[in-house]
């Protein structure tokens, strides 16, 4: 039988003896605990009175609390916030203030607000005053009716109005806010900038009072003496007087109105840029330049447009549009000559001899000039030798300017009576002569010149003379195997209403002229001689007339064997026929 074993419980003395230990244990952790200190964060300090001249106390109905009435020299603080008044309505309880009459809120060095009534609560550390307020920080005043005052954050708030007076600027609007720690303002509604140089208004704008800088995010005009803006977004240097602007943004220096997706103008230097949808407007000769680059001076006035450069020269109802790789424009002075003449006498320029050896016959033609008659009051007599003229040219300050434009590179040129093509041009406003250089080309109607340069003579924004100046070279379009062709030295070809109606080939003439019978081709005409007259009737060779020698030959049309003088070339295919064909290059 297996054995079996007893286990004797201890003894009870024990037992109690280790309960007891262990309660004690336990109770010297907890007392010990409790004797550790718990960190608080320190409790908020309330507003405290530091001087009244009379102080009474009196009990709220409501709460029982004690209210203090004070008055005379009134001074509290509440953490760095400094106040001050001629009388006030303390409540402790409540850490709440009402002062009146000359209310003072001091808030470190530079911030300084006054009223003429102030409710401070210092639990929520905000403040409200009204009635004349004044708010100083540093240089900047903003005046108003009323402010709520953010005292921990140094945030000011006023919506019936404020003024705000900062270095030349003067600001006003209906709302604003003003963060004092980053000196920013924030304008809305009827926002107005007045400078002695300017006006701005706005919607919507930020102001920072350090920098001067404003900034808009609205509608935004500035207008002053020298400048005129306009956008919805954008800012502008009071100071430097130097501004960023985009979105419907527009610039008028009062010599060009400049419109463009972004632009940047600095009224001090006059420089400006702009960048994509470029548009500068000259009002004064109203003409537009585009593209999608430009920068622009205002003194002396002159600018530069790239990227789909595009000059337009409104006129009636027809409209020149010349597109080149880069257009630039400077506004030059103009030099005035005076001539002071020692005699009366005036020169004679002899009638022309008449035209001779014609293949018809011409009516002379006699241009006598006469003498210009100079006014009384404009003669001036110098003693000299007879019979002679002496001429003083003196250069005097310009009373005006003109423009001198120039365009370079694939310069393409189209408007409804005249189209041209060549790779650089310059235009000159004082004599409004368009001149082309390097492989020129012009068409009018059913003609197309060339020659090695050309100069286009206008008046009142039309044609009036063209010359052409060496290899001189006309053709006619007649039908899809013939051209007239008209080859000299030099050209000079004259306009009516914007045609060709005239044209003089002066030295080494060549001619191929196929003579119709109503439509039909009846003849071909192939000549030389010295000089040749042309005459046009809508853009159609009419007349021909050859001087000095000329000998050629008449023969029927042969279309197996159109004649086609040295330097033919027709070039129909690279003429712009529409606005949008100038953006098209050709070699």
């Amino acid at each position: 039988m297996a054995e079996i074993k007893t286990l004797k419980c201890p003894d009870s003395h024990v037992l109690s003896r280790f309960i007891l230990y262990f309660l004690i244990f336990l109770l010297s952790g907890q007392v010990l605990s409790a004797q550790q200190p718990k960190t608080h964060q320190p409790a908020r300090k309330k507003i405290v009175l530091q001087n009244a001249d009379s102080v009474i106390i009196v009990k709220d109905p409501l709460t029982g609390k004690d209210i203090q009435h004070l008055k005379g020299n009134v001074r509290l603080i509440d953490n760095e916030t400094k106040m001050s008044s001629d009388s006030a309505l303390f409540y402790p309880d409540r850490d709440q203030v009402d002062a009146f009459s000359k209310v003072h809120i001091e808030q470190g060095d530079t911030l300084n607000l006054s009223g003429d009534h102030l409710f401070y609560d210092g639990k929520l550390a905000t403040a409200f005053v009204k009635g004349n307020v004044e708010l100083i920080d540093k240089e900047t005043h903003l005046y108003t009716d009323s402010i709520h005052y953010d005292v921990k954050n140094k945030i000011a708030k006023y919506t019936e109005r404020g003024r705000i007076k900062n270095a030349d600027n003067t600001l006003t609007s209906i709302i604003g806010v003003y963060y004092a720690s980053e000196k920013l303002f924030h304008f809305k509604d009827s926002v107005k900038i007045v400078n002695p140089k300017y006006v701005m208004t706005a919607d919507t704008m930020d102001y920072n009072s350090l920098s001067e800088i404003a900034y808009f995010t609205g509608p935004t005009e500035l207008t002053g003496d020298s400048i005129y803006l306009y956008c919805e977004k954008g800012w502008y240097d009071t100071k430097k007087e130097i501004t960023s602007v985009w979105q419907n943004a527009m610039i008028d220096n009062r010599h060009q109105i400049i419109h463009g997706d972004s632009l940047y103008f600095n009224n001090n230097t006059g420089f400006g840029e702009s960048f994509r949808n470029v548009i500068i407007q000259d009002t004064v000769n109203d003409l537009a330049i585009e593209g999608n680059y430009a920068w622009i001076y205002k003194e002396p006035e002159r600018f530069l447009v790239t990227d789909k450069a595009v000059f337009i020269q409104i006129s009636g109802q027809d409209s020149l549009f010349l597109h080149a790789d880069t257009i630039n424009s400077v506004s030059k002075p103009i030099k005035v000559e005076k001539k002071i003449p020692e005699t009366n006498k005036a020169a004679v320029i002899l009638p022309v001899t008449n035209k001779t050896d014609s293949i018809k016959t011409v009516t002379s033609k006699v241009d006598a000039i006469k003498p210009p008659i100079p006014k009384p009051d404009t003669i001036k007599t110098v003693t000299s030798k007879v019979d002679t003229v002496k001429t003083v040219t003196a250069i005097v300050k310009p009373a005006t300017s003109y423009r001198l434009m120039k365009a370079f590179h694939h310069v393409r040129i189209f408007s409804k009576d005249l189209q041209a093509k060549c790779d650089s041009m310059s235009y000159s406003f004082q004599d409004s002569v368009i001149r082309l250089y390097h492989k020129p080309v012009i068409w009018s109607a059913d003609n197309q010149l060339t020659s090695d340069s050309m100069a286009l003579f206008t008046k009142n924004r039309q044609s009036d003379r063209l010359e052409l100046y060496n290899n001189a070279f006309i053709v006619g379009f007649v039908d899809t195997i013939r051209y007239n062709q008209i080859k000299g030295r030099s050209l000079t070809g004259y306009f009516k209403n914007n045609e060709l109606f005239k044209i003089d080939i002066k030295g080494n003439g060549e001619s191929v002229y196929y003579m119709l019978d109503g439509e039909a081709v009846a003849g071909r005409n192939q000549s030389k001689c010295a000089n040749i007259e042309i005459l046009l009737d809508k853009g159609k060779i009419s007349e021909i007339y050859e001087y000095e020698n000329p000998e050629g030959t008449i023969d029927p049309p042969l279309p197996a064997n159109p004649v086609k003088l040295e330097g033919f070339k027709w070039l129909d295919n690279i003429r712009p026929k529409k606005r949008e064909d100038i953006f098209i290059k050709t070699k």
